[in-house]
């Protein structure tokens, strides 16, 4: 029978004893750590750590250590259950789409949203197009985001919360000037989006979940797709996506 071998990825030097206490939980059970030819990848910390583990394209574990932990369902004190539970086949597996940003010779995939924001108080011209609909407005910044991705920036900025089933993309204005449409839920076509930064260079920034990709010159257009690879999470416990969206309120 073949070894299974998991990634541990952590962001936060406080914890540090919590990944000791993995790995030595992994290998009561046999299982080996290892950074490189790895079957799943553990993300310990909050929603950020795992956006960014979930881009390695492997199955993904998720243990809590973050402020928000939304998209995390492992207790710390439950990682040994999960892990036999792993071994024993005792989960689900829920896949979400994701973005693929391209930007010139740039690819990127992102989890959650990708956004161009203003570096300033000034406001910026979005040119947005998908399918046979051109939308413009001028403002602080506008995001694309995934059905998960919408529980997060988006929805801070007073965007709707997509459920994680659905096939769709939010078109999100961050802070439009004189106009009323806050965001828009479109199918997972292709957006484009074009600026004018009104003749100032450097004052618009291209960021792809929380991680500032470059500046954008006068000008400017990026494209984006959904991504032909998605993310895996295999659950063993509920989270709190799940309950946001549902409108579970549950109990200390």
């Amino acid at each position: 029978m073949k070894t299974l071998t998991i990634k541990i990825v952590s962001r936060y030097e406080r914890l540090r004893p919590v990944v000791k206490n993995i790995t030595e939980e992994a290998e009561l059970r046999g299982i080996k750590v290892r950074e490189k030819g790895y079957d799943v990848v553990m993300a310990v910390g909050g929603d950020g750590t795992m956006m960014h583990a979930a881009v390695e394209g492997k199955p993904l574990m998720t243990v809590k250590g973050g402020g928000r932990n939304h998209l995390i369902d492992i207790p710390q004190e439950k990682v040994g259950e999960a892990l036999d539970m792993l071994l024993a086949g005792k989960f689900r597996e829920e896949r979400y789409s994701m973005l693929e940003l391209r930007a010139g010779k740039k690819k990127i995939v992102a989890f959650n949203d990708v956004g161009i924001t203003s570096v300033v108080p000034l406001p910026i011209n979005f040119k947005i197009s998908y399918l046979d609909t051109q939308l413009e407005a001028d403002g602080d910044g506008v995001l694309v985001s995934t059905p998960q991705g919408s529980t997060g920036w988006s929805f801070s900025s007073n965007g709707c919360m997509i459920n994680p089933k659905s096939r769709s993309f939010l078109v999100s204005l961050l802070n439009p000037v004189m106009m009323p449409l806050r965001s828009v839920v479109i199918p997972e076509v292709p957006v484009r989006i074009a600026i004018d930064t009104k003749g100032h260079n450097d004052r618009a920034t291209l960021v792809a979940d929380g991680i500032m990709i470059q500046k954008l010159a006068d000008g400017a257009e990026i494209e984006l797709h959904r991504s032909g690879t998605e993310a895996v999470i295999y659950r063993f416990f509920q989270h709190g996506l799940r309950d946001a969206v549902l409108g579970i309120k549950r109990g200390r």
